[in-house]
């Protein structure tokens, strides 16, 4: 009895431990519910969770965001019933095989796998998805766990990233400058074909060695100096180095240089452009010369002389010791050799005269371009040699050509080209200088001879019947002597300014500065201005010959008083552009058709007047670079503006 009370005590004890730890067990797993619901709403990813059918039970606020449905609704549906489908890269729907549900059930855990999801009524999303068992164990009963995260704006920064990297890749590998990077060591880590094609080392060769000996020694000082800077990390922008290529060969180099750093912004690495000026340096130093030689050409006083001049350029600045310049016979029909450099004689013998049109020197010259013949390519190229010459015929305009042998089979380079026609066009320019000045100076025999013709052969006779009809007046004065006598005086002032015409020509002394208020005081005194009055308003200081410009002032000076009447006020006005000078008076002025004519030299309206004076003032102004023209003046009298004085200062007057 007692046995079977103490059994059914130990029964109803167990009965009520077992009770106490099964609602011990609940409360701590509602305890682990609360706190898995707490992390579900936390995680900073969408969470789902999957019976084995696929049905979904579980779904956090994040992922009901993603997918941009509403938690209820999310729950209870199928990964196959579901609105939304999975996308690959390439665009292609994910098939059934490859769904992450299946993958995961039929496989295993997945990790990091990235889809782009198509959504209803959203916008694509690429997801990155996670997912797994719930046990480890993928089985026909395990519930299966997936964690995703909304990839879109990373994977368009990893993307743009991309596509800038490549881009640097490919503007680096197509740079025509020399692209080179290195460890702090010195390792390299790029060497661009251009760099290959600068040094002559492959990128095979260096890519993970240390940098290939091109610094040379007088070199190696700055280019340790630089390195130091780089690596406390300063930049380097621009500035000149030598450099040596594989063969030994030293190179002018323009060097731009900056530190590579980490992540972490620690200097792991130096990037280095350098850019090969060597024949830009070459062509500098050329042109410089060139520049010495056209001093030479510009003060060459003959054809031959500027011919002889231009083929030793050719030969001592360009390198072409083999070259001929031949200029244009007196006919204008031949192109005649005039200067023939001593190699040119050894190597070729005479050189023949061609026609305008005859030849590839005449095919130049009558182009007007310059014009390449290659001995292996053009049969009209036959020399004496090897038959692998190339020759270059450059045109001088009207005058001739500049003929260029290269006897080293390389040709011509467009610097050597481009050189060549600068020299020529120097020469070209000296030439016409030197055929303008000829014929100024023929002009000036003409009008020499034509001065000392006026002078003598007409002059004297007039001076001789002067004097008569002065003898005359002292015996018997009368109406009809005076008028002689008047006659004569005319015609011996028209002498004068035709002399002045004709001496003075169209060329001007070296310009000085003028002030122009002191030179109208100067000029007004010296003209017979009788009541006339002269107003200056401007106190310009321009570039002159005095001289020139005192006679073409005195002109207007005089014409104003005699056209103008004794008591005209003449007015003198700077331009409003401030490059030159106006003249103007309150007279009766100048008809409109007659403002242009009255500058041809006999030209007059004034029964005293020569007709002379304003041809002399536009003769002056065009020797001067200037010009002049006729118009009115506010008052309605004439007005002369003086124009493209070139200097148009203001003086503080005193």
């Amino acid at each position: 009895m007692l046995a079977e009370l103490g059994d059914t005590i130990a029964h109803a004890v167990h009965a009520a431990e077992t009770r106490t730890a099964l609602r011990d067990r609940e409360t701590q797993l509602d305890r682990e519910r609360d706190l898995l619901d707490r992390i579900l709403e936390t995680v900073p990813v969408g969470l789902v969770v999957l019976e084995p059918s696929g049905v979904i039970t579980r779904c956090n606020d994040q992922g009901a965001d993603i997918l941009d449905m509403s938690c209820e609704a999310v729950e209870g549906a199928t990964y196959r019933e579901a609105e939304w489908t999975f996308v690959e890269e390439d665009g292609d729907p994910v098939s059934p095989s490859e769904h992450p549900f299946t993958r995961v059930r039929d496989e295993g855990a997945i990790h990091g796998v990235e889809l782009r999801m198509d959504r209803p009524h959203a916008d694509p999303v690429w997801l990155s998805i996670n997912g797994a068992s719930v046990d480890g164990d993928a089985s026909t009963d395990d519930r299966f766990v997936f964690t995703f995260e909304d990839v879109t704006e990373e994977r368009r920064i990893r993307n743009d990233l991309r596509r800038t990297n490549e881009t640097l890749e490919a503007m680096v590998e197509a740079a025509p400058v020399a692209v080179v990077t290195h460890e702090i060591d010195g390792t390299v880590t790029r060497w661009n074909p251009a760099a290959e094609a600068l040094f002559g080392w492959s990128e095979d060769e260096v890519l993970g060695e240390p940098l290939p000996p091109f610094v040379t020694d007088d070199d190696r000082a700055s280019f340790e100096a630089n390195c130091e800077r780089l690596l406390d990390g300063e930049s380097i922008d621009g500035v000149e180095v030598t450099r040596q290529t594989r063969d030994g060969e030293e190179r002018d180099l323009y060097l731009s240089a900056a530190p590579i750093r980490s992540l972490d912004g620690e200097i792991n690495g130096i990037v280095g452009i350098l850019v090969d000026i060597t024949e830009q340096k070459r062509r500098e130093q050329v042109l410089e010369t060139l520049h010495d030689a056209t001093r030479g050409l510009m003060t060459a006083s003959t054809p031959a002389e500027i011919a002889e001049i231009t083929a030793e350029t050719a030969k001592g600045v360009l390198g072409y010791p083999v070259n001929v310049v031949r200029l244009t016979s007196d006919d204008g029909n031949h192109l005649q050799p005039v200067a023939v450099t001593s190699e040119a004689r050894m190597r070729l013998g005479e050189r023949p005269t061609y026609g305008v049109d005859e030849g590839l020197p005449g095919r130049a010259f009558a182009r007007g371009e310059l014009v390449v013949a290659d001995e292996r390519t053009d049969p009209e190229l036959s020399l004496p040699g090897d038959g692998e010459s190339t020759a270059m015929y450059v045109p001088m305009g009207e005058f001739g050509t500049l003929s260029i042998l290269d006897t080293s089979g390389d040709g011509f380079p467009d610097t050597d080209r481009h050189l060549a026609e600068i020299l020529v066009a120097n020469a070209e320019a000296a030439l016409d200088r030197v055929e303008r000045e000829q014929e100024v100076e023929r002009q000036n025999e003409r009008l020499d001879e034509f001065a000392s013709l006026v002078s003598h052969d007409l002059r004297n006779p007039l001076n001789v019947a002067a004097g008569r009809v002065e003898l005359a007046r002292e015996e018997r004065d009368g109406e009809h002597l005076a008028a002689a006598a008047d006659a004569l005086g005319r015609m011996e002032r028209l002498i004068e300014d035709m002399l002045s015409l004709a001496r003075e020509g169209r060329t001007v002394g070296s310009p000085e500065p003028v002030a122009l208020r002191q030179l109208l005081a100067d000029c007004w005194r010296n003209v017979d201005t009788r009541d006339a009055d002269l107003v200056v308003e401007t106190d310009l200081t321009i570039e002159a010959d005095t001289s020139r410009l005192r006679s073409l002032v005195e002109n207007l000076f005089r014409n104003a008083v005699e056209h103008a009447g004794p008591d005209v006020t003449v007015r003198v006005t700077p331009l409003d552009d401030g490059q030159g000078f106006a003249i103007e008076d309150d007279g009766p002025g100048i008809p409109e058709a007659d403002r242009e004519a009255v500058f041809e030299p006999g030209f007059s309206t004034a029964a005293e007047g020569t007709g002379f004076g304003l041809a002399i003032v536009r003769q002056v102004a065009e020797a001067h670079g200037w010009t002049v023209t006729a118009t009115e003046s506010a008052d309605g009298g004439a007005r002369f503006e003086v124009a493209g004085v070139g200097i148009g200062v203001e003086e503080t007057p005193a």
